[in-house]
């Protein structure tokens, strides 16, 4: 075998090396890459949990608004929704929100398909319960 060849063979080796792991990469990034932006928060009644309604941005002008429940001193992070993921800009699209008890969460949106995620129920250290009802105006 050649010098040349040898060398040609180690190049695409290590070029070859470098694209896998550069896909590997792309593959297992997270969504710390994304923005969430909190719009509003809403306290559970016995204090332990918070709805927390944000728009999401994961880069270029693709918005989406969601809603999480976390625990009342817990920060939204980076994470997506677990409840709610509505396409749209929140100042267009985001629902109202409003406890009913410490274990049941009112939607004010009604379900058309149109949600990317839309969860009846939450199971964190306890489970709450999620309706979606239309909004009368």
């Amino acid at each position: 075998m050649s010098q040349w060849t040898k060398i040609f063979i180690g190049v695409g080796s290590l070029l070859f090396v470098a694209a896998l792991i550069l896909l590997i990469m792309i593959l297992q990034a997270d969504s710390s890459a994304c923005k969430n932006t909190v719009e509003k928060e809403y306290i559970s009644p016995d204090n332990t949990l918070k709805a927390v309604v944000f728009e999401r941005n994961c880069g270029g002008e693709k918005f989406s608004t969601q809603v999480s429940i976390v625990g009342s001193f817990d920060s939204l992070g980076t994470d997506a929704g677990n409840i709610l993921i509505l396409e749209g800009r929140a100042m267009q699209v985001a629902p109202s929100i409003k406890w009913e008890r410490s274990n049941e969460l009112v939607v004010g949106r009604s379900l058309d398909g149109s949600e990317f995620l839309a969860q009846r129920r939450w199971l964190g250290d306890k489970e709450v319960m999620v309706k979606y009802q239309a909004v009368k105006k």
